[in-house]
C-alpha cells in the first residue's frame, strides 16, 4: 500500500512546488505591473503640473498685456498733448 501512496504524495509535492513557483511568478508580474502603473501616474502628474504652469503663464501674459496696453494708451495721450502744445508754441 505504501507503493501506491508514494506516487500520489510525490505528485502532490510536485504540484505544491509548481504552485509555489506559480505564486512567485504571479507576485513578480503584479509588482512589475504596479511599478508600471506608478510610473504612468507620475508621468500624468508631471504633465498636469506642466499644463497648470502653462495656463498660469498664459494668464500672467494676458494680465501683463492688459497693463501694457493701459500704459501705451496713457503714453499715447501724453504724446498727443505734447504735439498739440508744440504746435501752439510754433504758431507764436
Amino acid at each position: 500500500m505504501s507503493d501506491s501512496a508514494d506516487p500520489v504524495l510525490t505528485a502532490i509535492a510536485q504540484l505544491r512546488g509548481d504552485l509555489t513557483q506559480l505564486r512567485g511568478d504571479v507576485v513578480g508580474k503584479l509588482a512589475d505591473i504596479q511599478n508600471g502603473l506608478t510610473s504612468i501616474r507620475e508621468d500624468i502628474g508631471v504633465n498636469v503640473h506642466r499644463a497648470e504652469r502653462a495656463l498660469a503663464t498664459n494668464e500672467n501674459t494676458r494680465s501683463e498685456l492688459r497693463l501694457l496696453g493701459g500704459e501705451v494708451a496713457a503714453m499715447w495721450r501724453q504724446i498727443k498733448l505734447l504735439e498739440s502744445q508744440v504746435r501752439e508754441l510754433r504758431r507764436e
